[in-house]
């Protein structure tokens, strides 16, 4: 629970959702329609043992994206 919450919260603070879901679809060999249906929907549904890799990926993903667009 605590995980999905900060999930969200790192979610909804990227400013490019499509190139994210994109990013975590590569890292974790699914596709990008899997990932955006499943993992940040209503449902949430991204299974525990792959919530802190998602989070770090997310991080990773927004510290990349403020260098580019800088």
């Amino acid at each position: 629970m605590v995980y999905t919450k900060r999930i969200k919260k790192e979610f909804n603070s990227c400013d490019n959702k499509v190139e994210l879901v994109e990013y975590v679809a590569n890292k974790f060999q699914m596709s990008p329609g899997s990932v955006r249906n499943n993992w940040f929907s209503s449902y949430w549904a991204v299974p525990e043992y792959k919530q802190e890799k998602l989070i770090d990926l997310i991080q990773d993903f927004k510290l990349k994206n403020k260098y580019k667009n800088q």
